[in-house]
């Protein structure tokens, strides 16, 4: 038997290099994740999701009876949410940081369900482990841009719903009820807001092309559970139906779809970079199949991407978390053409992934005037690049072996890894969102931003009182860090800004509720948000009332915040 220098057998060492090779892609994916969902877990909470944490944090009446600008469903599903991150302290960086990991943990469940339901269909193992981490991590590391919104909440009840209606055996006592259990969840998905049920669509599709009769099952119990909640709201809570039949006046006016939506688009493409390999994915996925079968899968893919686009579509509002679903739709279809792909080619995807999130990391913490300045430009490189994918992904060569096992591993690995630009941060600790093109459109804080706002909160409760009454004229992330209580129902006075966007407004029985809460004689102070609030746009009357109640003229001023005492 031959040997090395230092005596121990070649075969022996030949055997451990192997093993060393086996696990090196797994331990690779670990790391990157791990690193990844560090970053995560640091990162401020969204605008949005403090806005809904500052409105039911200082409303007088329990969440289901208080306006916060989102259905019923949203709010009791994140008041249940903040409980326990509320255990942290209010408004702190120990509940940002408790809601973070309890997204990403609800998203380590995902996928564990899903690897196990794929396993209970057929799926090796080899495939269906990758494919649950590259969907849970490309749901839980979208960075503070989405995670908690509405669209990003119903995209993880999708994917477990997709994941309990797979799950078991094909004998009627199991299926059954998993069956049911994904219709109540795919319910849930579409009640979070009107444009979630596009994505709760998605995950009906999944089902159906994976087991019809789960699928049939499941839309009878999302049927029977969204009558039911229907019917439980109209009799517990009847003013949640006209504050539903009332939201589309909240509606802000749009005057340029076509573009925003191909600014939001881009930016999406920027944030998640793995989105630029879905055309390049989806050529590899379907090429080579008989045509009979390349029609079915084309026939998929384009109903579940038009559902995908459909929540921007039909609001007419281009956020990035609008397109929440791309990221995960790219890593699903990624790492099953590298499953599908010879050697050659699933190199290809492997390495055009990482090099999409190494070059846009790069191009978010860059200096923004050009990005600004050049947003045709910029979202055009963008479509270029997937073209480029594209042809290089198809570009014919020599016939090469199937892909190793590892391949598949490492797409997942770069699915997760070229999440990190939109998670870690910036050079100088700013978030690399806030100078996107779409500015005004990405409503993200940095960790400095944060701590100033907290620091002007101090502020305020000096001068008025930690436990003093106040009303808010001002966005709810105000409500968020100053804490005081309120005694209006309408904590966050959406349908006062929203009058000088749509006169309309003004007719709605929401809109005499909240103007009056302005003759409301609780409030000791109010609170007006002049970036938010435009007093001088607002109509006559509310301008009115404010001057007569309030004391506005000489009141005193911290940041943005105007503080108007109450007339004697």
């Amino acid at each position: 038997m031959s040997a090395t220098v230092d005596g121990a057998p070649r075969p022996v060492l030949d055997q451990e290099r192997r093993s060393v090779r086996a696990v090196l892609p797994t331990m690779i994916m670990t790391a990157m994740i791990l690193v990844a969902a560090g970053c995560a877990l640091l990162l401020p909470l969204n605008g949005d999701v403090r806005f809904e944490a500052g409105v039911e944090q200082t409303s007088p009446r329990p969440v289901a009876d208080t306006f916060t600008h989102r259905p019923l469903a949203y709010r009791l599903i994140m008041s249940a949410v903040f409980a326990p991150a509320r255990l942290l302290g209010e408004s702190s960086r120990g509940f940002e940081l408790a809601m973070q990991a309890s997204a990403l943990l609800l998203c380590v469940l995902a996928a564990l369900l899903l690897h196990r339901a794929l396993t209970d269909r057929g799926l090796p193992t080899a495939t269906t482990r990758p494919l649950a981490i590259a969907v849970g991590g490309c749901i839980g590391l979208q960075g503070a841009v989405s995670v908690w919104e509405p669209d990003w909440l119903a995209l993880l009840l999708t994917a477990l719903a997709v994941s309990v209606g797979l799950l078991g055996r094909d004998d009627r006592r199991t299926w059954l009820p998993a069956a049911v259990g994904a219709g109540v969840l795919l319910a849930a998905a579409a009640s979070i807001k009107f444009v979630t049920l596009p994505i709760a669509l998605i995950g009906l599709v999944l089902i159906t092309v994976l087991h019809r009769r789960r699928a049939i099952a499941a839309t009878l119990a999302a049927g029977a559970a969204g009558i039911a909640g229907i019917g439980l709201t109209a009799w517990l809570w009847p003013r949640e139906l006209r504050w539903l039949a009332e939201l589309s006046a909240l509606q802000p006016p749009n005057t340029e779809p076509v573009w925003r939506a191909l600014l939001g688009l881009g930016c999406a493409l920027l944030a998640w970079p793995v989105t630029i390999m879905l055309p390049a994915a989806l050529s590899v996925l379907i090429a080579g199949r008989p045509a009979r079968v390349r029609l079915g899968h084309g026939a998929v893919a384009a109903v579940v991407l038009l559902l995908a686009s459909l929540p921007a579509v039909v609001q007419q509002q281009f956020f990035i978390y609008h397109f929440v679903a791309f990221p995960v739709i790219t890593a699903a279809v990624l790492v099953l053409a590298v499953v599908r792909a010879d050697r050659r080619t699933a190199a290809r995807l492997v390495i055009g992934t990482a090099l999409a999130g190494l070059t846009t990391a790069v191009i978010i913490r860059l200096p923004a005037p050009w990005r600004v300045d050049h947003p045709a430009a910029f979202v055009t490189g963008l479509i270029a690049a997937m073209i480029i994918a594209v042809l290089i992904v198809r570009r014919p060569g020599r016939a090469s072996g199937p892909a190793p096992k590892m391949a598949v591993t490492a797409a997942a690995a770069v699915c997760c890894a070229s999440m990190i630009g939109i998670v870690a941060p910036g050079p100088t600790g700013t978030a690399p969102l806030s100078e996107l093109p779409q500015t005004g459109l990405v409503n993200i804080y940095t960790a400095e931003a944060s701590d100033q706002r907290q620091e002007s909160a101090r502020q305020v409760r000096r001068l008025i009182g930690v436990d003093t009454p106040v009303l808010y004229l001002a966005f709810g992330d105000v409500n968020y860090f100053v804490r005081n209580p309120t005694p209006c129902d309408y904590p966050a006075a959406v349908w006062l800004q929203r009058a000088r966007y749509n006169p309309s407004v003004v007719d709605t029985t929401s809109y005499a509720e909240n103007l009056a809460c302005l003759d409301d004689p609780a409030p000791r102070f109010l609170l007006i948000d002049g970036g938010w609030f435009q007093l001088p746009k607002q109509p006559d009357q509310v301008q009115r009332l404010i001057t007569t109640r309030y004391a506005c003229t000489d009141a005193r001023k911290i940041d943005d915040l105007l503080i108007c005492p109450r007339r004697p």
